[in-house]
């Protein structure tokens, strides 16, 4: 059992505040300009059972306000929860084919998420110069990453806590509405964010 499981909410988030505060402080991640903006990384993160680290590290808040994740920590994120899992059915420069498994319905699976250089085309991401443009030169790679995405959000929502997620840049080629001004953290009380943090932590048990 580890220190997060025997801590009640209280412990936990004055936990959380403390390691987000030392990545702040170290200075390693340049896009955070509050503290707070950190402890609300982790927060996410850790209602979709990633680490400190790898949320900081993986998760972006998009223009659009939608979440964005790194493909490794989709990846790692499904990998570790017992009830999903994920193998590669076709990977190719034309196309990328995912089996997605949910241990609720069998051994079968539940369904296949797929991404194709067509698709890729059709939503203008080969436009770009060649020489920077990672759909180019990372072609297999980019495909894997759209149809894990696109497999997570289908497939297996509760590794998520049921929060629609897309891969980094994802947002960028999708017609999500812009967010009429820039998300601004102020400053709430830390009773506030605990009492909200004790809210989540009852709804995420009620869709366990």
């Amino acid at each position: 059992m580890n220190e997060m499981t025997i801590l009640n909410e209280d412990q936990q988030y004055e936990l959380m505040k403390k390691q987000a505060g030392a990545f702040f402080r170290s200075g390693m991640f340049a896009e955070l300009k509050r503290h707070e903006q950190a402890v609300v990384k982790v927060m996410i993160g850790k209602e979709m059972g990633a680490g400190p680290f790898a949320s900081l590290r993986g998760i972006y808040i998009s223009q659009s306000g939608s979440i964005e994740l790194k493909a490794s920590l989709i990846s790692a994120i499904i990998a570790n929860n017992p009830r999903y899992s994920y193998h590669m059915k076709t990977s190719t420069k034309e196309a990328c084919e995912i089996d997605f498994y949910d241990s609720e319905y069998g051994s079968e699976p539940v369904g296949t998420s797929s991404f194709t250089i067509d698709e890729a085309r059709q939503a203008g991401l080969l436009n770009k110069d060649p020489k920077y443009n990672p759909w180019v030169k990372y072609t297999t790679d980019m495909l894997f990453n759209r149809a894990l995405s696109r497999g997570a959000r289908r497939f297996c929502p509760g590794a998520f806590a049921g929060v629609p997620v897309y891969v980094s840049g994802e947002t960028e080629s999708l017609s999500l509405p812009p967010k009429e001004a820039p998300v601004i953290f102020t400053d709430i009380s830390d009773e506030a964010i605990i009492e909200e943090f004790k809210q989540t932590n009852v709804i995420n048990e009620e869709f366990r």
